[in-house]
């Protein structure tokens, strides 16, 4: 629905502060330069924002989160390497 924040501008991160138990309902009301809510956006691509709380994992459960993203630049590909650290 956005990356990091840049159409929502709340601060990024937000599949993580689900995970994390810490979306709240002033996340989800928070409007995009269209006067979308990030709530109505969710919906709009088959999510239910109702449900987020399904996001969340017990800490005491997890040992590592490594969240990956896409190069937004022509070295790796240039290089035909897969993954970048």
């Amino acid at each position: 629905c956005e990356e990091e924040g840049s159409r929502f501008q709340s601060g990024g991160v937000f599949g993580s502060r689900a995970m994390a138990g810490k979306i709240t309902s002033e996340d989800l009301a928070v409007r995009d330069q269209n006067g979308m809510t990030r709530f109505e956006v969710l919906k709009q691509f088959g999510l239910d924002p109702d449900n987020i709380h399904e996001a969340v994992r017990d800490s005491s459960e997890i040992a590592l989160y490594l969240e990956m993203h896409i190069e937004q630049g022509p070295v790796l590909a240039q290089k035909n390497i897969p993954v970048g650290i």
